[in-house]
Parts: C-alpha cells; structure tokens; sequence
C-alpha cells in the first residue's frame, strides 16, 4: 500500500480522515497520500455562466486542497508526497477511474457524526464509496484518532470466501500493521452443525498460519450490536466488512445500517470488494 487516496468535501470529518490518513502512511513508510475533491457544475441554461461557474468552483476546490495539503505536511514524514487532485465531476461517478489513473492503493475517508447537510452529503458519499469503489476503503468516524494497529476483526459469513473475499489484500494488511487477526461469525443457532463454517474454518487458519488468528462466534440476535460490544471489549483498532450480497452482512450496507455500525464501532472499517 504505497498509495492512499484521501476524498475529502473540507468538513472537519473529512479533515480528521486525512489526519488518520497521514499517520497510517507513516506507519506503513508509504510513497504518496493524494487529496481529492470531486467538485460538479450547477445546472444551467447560459453557457457563459456555467463555463464561469466551473472554473469558480474548480478553483474554490483547488483552493480547499492546497490549505488542507499546508496543514497536513507536518504530520507527515518527509519522504512522503502530498499530491492534489480537483476532478471535475461526480464523487461516485469519478473514484474509482480517478483512483486508476493515480495507481491508488487504498481509499481513506471520513464519515460525520454531526447533524445538518454536512451529516447527510458526506455520509452519502462514503456510503456510494462502500457500495462503488473497487479498491479497499477505509471510513475514519469522526472522533477515531490513531493508536496504531494492533488487533483486526474481520466479519465473516464462512461462505465461499475463497471465491468472494480478497484474501490476499487480508494478509498484506496483517504483514504491514503485525496486527492480530480476529475472525468473527454470527450464529443464533449455536448447537446446529455447520460443515461449510468448518471447513472455511480449516481453511483459513492454513491460509493466515502464519499470522496471529482467532475466532470468535456471536450469538446475538442484533448483529451491529454484537459486532460493537466485541470490538469495544476487545480493543479491536480495524473492523473489515465484505459488503456482498446473500450474506448474513447485506442487511448491514443499505444506507442506515452501515452509518449504524460506523458510527456505533468508533473504530475505522475497512470495506473490501468481493
């Protein structure tokens, strides 16, 4: 992970995913951290003033990038690039060629606890990203500040996770943090026998044999509860979801459920593509 897109819309949320940003690539000794605004033309009739328009937005952009890039600097190793891009278009439309064109390694951004349209534009967009971005994202909650990363629970279906889980991208994340794994899977039904779970199971603890692992079953009825008593309990640092369909997670990534857990973790959660 040599290179980290950081989104941000200039809120204080954004501004604290940045700052996480920043420390995690010092953790890391990555290459480059890239702030990015996605800034879209009003609609318009006149030509003349849509054309104004655009350059006036383009430049209020340029300008949020460049005072977020000064105070960021600091805060990060000197060996480390701080880039900018103000990319005319839509967030959802543009992240993932925007991240292309720059061989983007992971996508950090902030969600907002806070009330009022910052609450509801922002969090729209890290939900279009968990549902849209095909690279690893990683959503900093607004009060989530950098203790390093020691302990990393992973929600699990134990369905076919060798065809529909990234489990490459797992393993480099443990070689680069040295955190400790922990696999977590929710079962009401505790005394019903499950071959698949045991199986994936197997599975695996062979493929991170040589990593810190443990398993943990939930049997809690509510499952973002469960998720957030276990990471609050067990000082998890990092909670990793699958946002896959047919699975006992879907539920969690309609647009309530996953603000719920993001918010109820305070902990980043890192969202990987099937």
């Amino acid at each position: 992970m040599k290179t980290i897109l950081v989104p941000t819309d200039f809120s204080s949320a954004a501004a604290n995913a940045a700052r996480y940003a920043a420390d995690f690539a010092n953790s890391i000794n990555a290459e480059k951290i890239i702030l990015y605004n996605a800034y879209a033309m009003p609609i318009a009739t006149e030509m003349t003033w849509a054309l104004m328009e655009s350059e006036q937005l383009k430049q209020a952009s340029q300008s949020g990038l460049d005072a977020l890039k000064m105070v960021l600097r600091p805060f990060c190793d000197p060996a480390i690039a701080i880039e900018t891009m103000a990319d005319f278009g839509f967030f959802s439309q543009r992240i993932n060629d925007a991240s292309e064109e720059m061989h983007v390694d992971i996508v950090i951004m902030g969600i907002t606890g806070s009330g009022g349209l910052e609450r509801v534009f922002f969090g729209s967009s890290a939900l279009t990203a968990v549902h849209n971005t095909k690279l690893p994202l990683l959503i900093v909650p607004p009060e989530a500040t950098w203790h390093g990363v020691d302990k990393i629970a992973w929600a699990c279906d134990f369905h076919n996770v060798q065809e529909t889980t990234p489990l490459h991208i797992i393993h480099d994340l443990l070689e680069l943090t040295k955190a400790q794994l922990h696999v977590l899977h929710s079962n009401n039904h505790v005394k019903d026998f499950d071959p698949e779970m045991v199986q994936e199971n197997i599975y695996l603890h062979k493929f991170f044999k040589d990593k810190p692992f443990e398993f943990a079953l939930l049997t809690e009825a509510d499952l973002s509860e469960a998720i957030s008593k276990y990471v609050f309990e067990n000082g998890i640092d990092w909670l990793i979801v699958v946002p896959k369909k047919h699975s006992w997670l879907h539920h969690l990534f309609t647009k309530n459920h996953t603000k719920e857990l993001a918010f109820h973790t305070h902990v980043p959660m890192l969202c990987l593509q099937q």
